[in-house]
């Protein structure tokens, strides 16, 4: 059989094509969906963020966090500049997060909403927000802590279980002191928090709380 040269590019085109169809399995979106999930069940989040919590992520909060009434003014003066100083961007644009301490005197409970919160009376701050959850949509934990990062997980859903476990784990403090938290207690807290907008009081994740010192 003899082609021409036409004949011959159709001939070759055709072939590539087959060789690439063959070579190539076309999947539906919820296919795809399914082996994304599959490759981030290979991290189990909470038996990450278990393992490394009371060793490695909750004293790197701890050690970096600074005290609320003492950055609260410059905060309020200039975000920007407090931001660089004091806080961290998870990423390029992202907001600013903030580790801080403080203590104040509870003024009232809010627990019959599932995003529950305590707020506190801090001098030199005025009202402030802890969260109590159960329900708690943030990743301000997350985006606190420098050695968890986007490119170190597989994909975005492991990434965001990772965020899920551990607002459940900074969550267990709130838990565990629930006796605290009633109103006229002087409470102690460490706890993360994204800048807000001004004039805003601050909301802060706890990851520990306490009673606060006597005469502190």
């Amino acid at each position: 059989m003899s082609f021409g040269i036409a004949g011959k590019a159709r001939f070759a085109v055709a072939a590539t094509l087959l060789v690439l169809t063959s070579a190539c399995k076309i999947v539906s979106i919820d296919e795809d969906r399914a082996m994304r999930e599959r490759r981030s069940g290979k991290i189990d989040a909470g038996a990450v963020v278990a393992r490394d919590w009371q060793g490695r992520l909750l004293p790197e909060l701890t050690k970096s966090a600074v005290n609320l009434a003492e950055i609260w003014p410059a905060i309020a003066r200039d975000p920007a500049a407090a931001g660089a100083a004091h806080g961290r961007q998870a990423s390029e644009g992202a907001n600013w997060t903030f580790v801080v301490k403080g203590q104040g005197r509870v003024v009232s409970v809010d627990d019959t909403s599932r995003s529950g919160a305590v707020r506190l009376a801090v001098p030199g701050v005025g009202d402030v927000a802890i969260q109590t959850g159960p329900v708690l949509v943030s990743t301000a934990v997350r985006d606190a802590i420098p050695s968890l990062r986007f490119d170190d997980f597989p994909d975005q859903m492991a990434f965001a279980a990772v965020n899920k476990a551990l607002n459940a784990k900074a969550l267990e403090s709130a838990t565990r002191n629930r006796a605290l938290l009633r109103e006229g207690a002087e409470v102690s807290f460490v706890g993360v928090m994204h800048m807000g907008e001004p004039g805003q009081a601050a909301v802060i994740v706890p990851v520990a709380l306490g009673a606060a010192a006597q005469g502190g």
